[in-house]
């Protein structure tokens, strides 16, 4: 198997921690049939488990890895932070979603990039080597993908609407973008947002856009950026959840909505958030450079969207998400760097995560328009700039 066409991402660096969070999460593990059966063979009973406890249905004949009684905390989590399944019969025994994590994949005809998720400590931390110096284990790793690989492939990936560029131009065209971001975050947003209105042109020196206050954000911009929230706010699972996002909905639109956070487990009180000055450490701005980044280099923002354009809309929607949750966190005081890694690890975790962007997708179709809106992405860019970033 060759490994030529894994392309890694050259700014993110991973070894695991065993800090135990991606085990200690709300999202559910989910297994095959198979892997359902080959974890029940395993002899629990000689470690004092009843395996009966491990797994439940899940439904689409997947079966997903229970949790302690009370806690999101899986039930194979050790209280040393280690994997149960890992530690007696190593990492092919667990399975897929966490042997992957954190690392990212995404796949085309003719190559496979890599990145890895920011909601990992370890990766926000920049903990571990560089991905190119596990290139051997990733392409192992991926090589169901790599496989899959067409060495005449000579494809074109759409920019923009009835715009195509084939591979190294699209590879030319993004570290011109990432080059242009420069150091600081908002007016880096600003550059996206320019992006999206002429994806062939990449403007190195953009304008700040100067705070207008809401009233002055489109519809469009506060009803996507409302939509992205949605299941933060409520419980798109039950009926009852559904019933109550009817009269939630409008309020976030207003900015006005006051609830407690479905991913924080705080209060959260939208129009006190609006209201704060918003000033970023040095730090967390560095770091949310390297995660947007990431996210152009590895070409994650190309995945199920339309081009690439809408992708970047995207992209500083979940932007905003951060920083939205990183002022929710600090409330009455100025935010801290912690406030912007947990803000980052919520986005990346579930806000930006491919199921629930698809199952947002699915509740409502206006959303994809809005990716595909330059004008949702100027807004977006600023949505969350103040007097203390300009």
């Amino acid at each position: 198997m060759s490994t030529e066409r894994l392309v890694l991402d050259s700014g993110t660096r991973f070894s695991c921690s065993s800090c135990g969070r991606c085990c200690n999460a709300a999202w559910a593990i989910l297994v095959p049939e198979a892997k359902k059966d080959e974890i029940l063979a395993r002899p629990w009973g000689e470690l004092g488990r009843d395996p009966g406890t491990l797994l439940s249905p899940h439904g689409n004949g997947l079966w997903a890895l229970t949790k302690k009684p009370g806690t999101t905390s899986c039930t194979l989590l050790g209280d040393d932070g280690l994997c149960e399944l890992h530690r007696h019969w190593g990492a092919e025994a667990k399975p897929q979603m966490c042997r992957r994590f954190p690392h990212l994949a995404v796949s085309s005809d003719e190559q496979v990039w890599v990145t890895a998720n920011y909601g990992c400590k370890a990766v926000q931390e920049g903990h571990g080597p560089s991905l190119h110096e596990d290139r051997e284990a990733l392409a192992s790793k991926f090589s169901r993908e790599l496989e899959s690989i067409r060495e005449d492939a000579d494809i074109g990936y759409p920019i923009g609407p009835g715009q195509d560029l084939g591979g190294p131009e699209l590879d030319q065209l993004i570290e011109t973008l990432s080059t242009a971001l420069g150091d600081q975050i908002f007016p880096a947003l600003t550059t996206l947002a320019a992006f999206t209105s002429d994806p062939s042109t990449v403007s190195q020196q953009p304008a700040l856009p100067r705070p207008t206050g809401l009233q002055a954000i489109p519809g469009e911009v506060r009803y996507a950026f409302a939509l992205s929230l949605y299941s933060d706010a409520v419980d798109t699972r039950s009926f009852w959840g559904r019933l109550q996002g009817v009269f939630a909905l409008p309020r976030m639109l207003s900015f006005r909505h006051v609830y407690t956070s479905r991913l924080l487990g705080e209060p959260i009180d939208m129009g006190a958030i609006l209201a704060h000055p918003g000033h970023l450490p040095a730090d967390s701005e560095a770091l949310l450079l390297t995660w947007i980044r990431s996210r152009l280099r590895s070409r994650l923002v190309l995945k199920d969207v339309p081009h690439m354009a809408a992708g970047v809309t995207r992209l500083l929607l979940q932007a905003d998400a951060v920083l939205f949750f990183a002022r929710g966190l600090a409330r009455d005081r100025p935010i801290a760097h912690d406030d912007v890694l947990r803000g980052l690890e919520i986005v990346e975790l579930y806000i930006a995560n491919q199921q629930v962007v698809t199952t947002l997708a699915q509740l409502d179709p206006k959303l994809p328009r809005f990716w595909q809106d330059p004008g949702v992405a100027h807004g977006a860019a600023a949505l969350f700039v103040s007097e203390a970033q300009t």
